[in-house]
């Protein structure tokens, strides 16, 4: 009798403490997971932003000279970089120059 009473105390005050460290090893698994994103997505968008700062600098010249063919040469040469999806070159006009791989306009709203 004396057993089945300390073992049923046992449950009752491990139980509850067992619950909170499950919670607690949740909530640190959420937040870990979430730094993780959050600085996985703030160095993609650094990476992007140097990129389209290269391209941009490299086809200067091309578009300048109106030719197509070598801007989508250097558009299509970035596609080596596993990040990169596609990219494309519109006039102050909206009038597409050049485009390479699949591109979304992100200014759209």
């Amino acid at each position: 009798m004396m057993i089945a009473v300390r073992r049923h105390l046992l449950l009752r005050a491990l139980l509850p403490l067992a619950a909170v460290l499950v919670v607690f090893a949740a909530a640190a698994v959420f937040v870990v997971s979430a730094k993780g994103r959050r600085d996985a997505l703030a160095a993609l968008t650094s990476k992007a932003q140097v990129t389209a700062e290269i391209l941009a600098r490299s086809v200067a010249g091309p578009v300048w000279d109106l030719d197509t063919e070598l801007t989508v040469s250097i558009l299509t040469a970035a596609g080596a970089d596993p990040d990169y999806a596609g990219s494309r070159i519109i006039d102050e006009n909206g009038k597409l120059l050049a485009q390479h791989g699949s591109s979304t306009d992100v200014g759209a709203g």
